[in-house]
């Protein structure tokens, strides 16, 4: 939903009032914003796919270490 705000607002996007086969007829008051929002749009994607890439990666390195540490908690000390 804050994608079609933002279209709405910095795009100038406007649906038109009238109906067409292919789907919405929309209007763009500002046409030439179009590549920097596709931009805008790209660079947050990114960003969250680093994001999420950080956070699975960190939550692999806890799962691992914790199972190590159950594994050594497990056998002694003396046993190879």
């Amino acid at each position: 939903m804050s994608l079609v705000l933002a279209a709405y607002a910095i795009l100038g996007v406007r649906v038109k009032g009238e109906g067409e086969y292919s789907g919405l007829a929309l209007r763009l008051l500002h046409p030439d914003r179009v590549q920097s929002c596709i931009w805008v749009i790209f660079v947050w994607a990114l960003a969250r796919y680093c994001q999420r890439l950080y956070e699975l990666g960190a939550d692999t390195k806890r799962d691992v270490i914790g199972a190590v540490d159950a594994e050594d908690r497990r056998r002694p000390a003396y046993e190879v």
